[in-house]
């Protein structure tokens, strides 16, 4: 098994003009004015893997805002290959981390390939 990797991935550009962004900046502006929220900037990040096996395969990634999870999802497969399991895993999670609005997270998985490809 190969270590997690980091890859830092920005999703679009212009992502603060937003509606989407706007709002939750305005919504968090408004709380820590009420000393509610801590307004320091959210930091994302992205814990992907997959397994293969002849019997059952799976693919999870895992979304995290500065250190605590947010969003989970795992998802059983048959017949594909190891490698195909942890691109399901990617995009599954950078899937649902574009239609929540987030535009630039870091990435970690533990397959080489997969990893090195989404470097280039």
């Amino acid at each position: 098994m190969v270590g997690f990797q980091k890859k830092t991935i920005a999703l679009a550009k212009g992502f603060e003009s937003s509606p989407g962004v706007l709002k939750l900046l305005s919504e968090m502006k408004k709380a820590a004015a009420k000393n509610q929220v801590d307004m320091t900037p959210q930091k994302f990040v992205m814990k992907f893997d997959g397994r293969a096996r002849p019997d059952c395969s799976a693919a999870a990634a895992v979304l995290y805002s500065n250190n605590v999870e947010i969003w989970f999802r795992g998802t059983l497969l048959t017949d594909i290959s190891n490698n195909e399991t942890e691109y399901v895993a990617l995009l599954t999670g950078l899937s649902h981390a574009y239609a929540s609005g987030i535009r630039h997270l870091t990435a970690y998985g533990s397959c080489a390939l997969v990893v090195n490809q989404v470097n280039k």
